[in-house]
């Protein structure tokens, strides 16, 4: 049988203003691999997906979601089993530090 609490002695929720969202492990992987492809010529291609989760420990779908955010913001594109590519001149990329 479950025991109803007084509305007094329940926990506080969590309330959605006034609290960050934790930053994801993809955006996170996004941004440093903005950083190398800021330094990147267009058509120079990406670390492979194996190299990118030895070199920062995270799964393949990380990795996967990663590119996806950069793929949207047009920086890189696929060309399917080859790995991902640099599509523009990108030296007037702004990158937040």
């Amino acid at each position: 049988m479950s025991v109803l609490l007084p509305p007094a002695s329940r926990k506080p929720s969590q309330r959605k203003t006034g609290l960050r969202r934790k930053e994801s492990k993809a955006s996170r992987l996004a941004q440093t691999l903005r950083h190398e492809v800021a330094r990147m010529q267009p058509g120079e291609r990406l670390p492979r997906r194996i190299e990118l989760k030895a070199r920062y420990g995270v799964s393949t779908s990380t990795v996967d979601d990663a590119w996806a955010i950069l793929r949207r913001e047009g920086l890189i594109e696929s060309n399917g089993v080859q790995g991902y590519r640099v599509t523009m001149d990108v030296s007037r990329l702004a990158v937040a530090a």
